[in-house]
């Protein structure tokens, strides 16, 4: 489990210096993660992530809205958090049969989480969040 999350962690890092594709990863654009990024603090305060669909454009996601994985056929590329939460994980698109894993995800910010592999499809197909106490790293 560490060695995943030292992964994702890389490979944000390496996402923040060049816009590039890395087979299983998805493509990997600092431009876009910071246009994720600035909707996401531009919005109201209960905004906390910014989500991209395939090459689509940013969209802004508030506590408690259920996401599905795919929409319009496309499946979330990265999830940008610039608030901290929690998240629960459901079986369906819906956010109603589950949880669908065993455990809450708990995300500091800021965070880039990249859909690697489309890993996101074998927890569930959709989660809500709710905040946190955590403090943020960079205000």
């Amino acid at each position: 489990m560490l060695f995943f999350f030292t992964t994702i962690a890389t490979l944000a890092t390496f996402s923040l210096a060049t816009a590039t594709n890395i087979l299983g990863v998805s493509e990997l654009d600092a431009e876009k993660d910071l246009a994720q990024y600035n909707a996401c603090v531009k919005a109201d305060s209960d905004t906390f992530v910014g989500i991209r669909y395939g090459s689509g454009s940013p969209e802004t996601v508030v506590y408690s809205q259920c996401v599905p994985w795919r929409k319009n056929g496309e499946i979330i590329t990265n999830a940008v958090f610039c608030r901290p939460a929690t998240c629960y994980v459901f079986s369906d698109k819906e956010c109603k049969t589950g949880p669908s894993i065993p455990f809450n995800v708990v995300v500091p910010v800021p965070f880039d989480f990249l859909n690697a592999a489309d890993f996101v499809e074998y927890l569930g197909q959709s989660a809500y969040c709710s905040p946190n106490g955590l403090d943020t790293f960079i205000p």
